[in-house]
């Protein structure tokens, strides 16, 4: 990056290559994330696993906001046209229901005020499980897998 730093792009290709992480699903995910972030909420965990109380995995979420126990999940058209995909979700998302997460399901219709309310509804659930928006900018939200 040092030798073409006086090139033109150079700054937004820097700033791309910070925003991006490794294991993400899909663009939509992406643009997820980065949305979340902007509005100053804490990074959330990519792909992250989540575990019920016994220790057994019971999920791994897109965007997992691990110490606050919410979950934003980006809901792609294979989470409604496949039929194995929708009950194994429904079945997913009641087992992390059932620990005390907070779910978000987010799909392409969720763009201008509906995506921006969204948004605002994860900010409000992570400050009544105890974020501060004054907390330092972290680079995840949670712990290791």
């Amino acid at each position: 990056m040092q030798r073409y730093r006086r090139r033109r792009g150079c700054r937004t290709l820097k700033a791309a290559l910070l925003a991006v992480r490794a294991g993400t699903d899909s663009a939509p995910e992406t643009e997820l994330r980065l949305d979340l972030v902007e509005l100053g909420l804490p990074e959330p965990e990519v792909n992250g696993i989540i575990r019920a109380t016994d220790g057994r995995q019971i999920a791994i979420g897109d965007l997992v906001f691990r110490r606050y126990r919410v979950l934003v999940e980006y809901d792609g058209e294979q989470h409604r046209s496949d039929a194995r995909q929708y009950h194994r979700d429904v079945d997913r998302l009641d087992d992390v229901a059932e620990e005390g997460w907070r779910v978000f399901r987010v799909n392409k219709t969720h763009r201008g005020i509906r995506r921006q309310r969204v948004l605002e509804r994860v900010r409000a659930a992570l400050i009544a499980r105890g974020w501060t928006p004054d907390e330092p900018a972290d680079r995840t939200s949670g712990a290791s897998r």
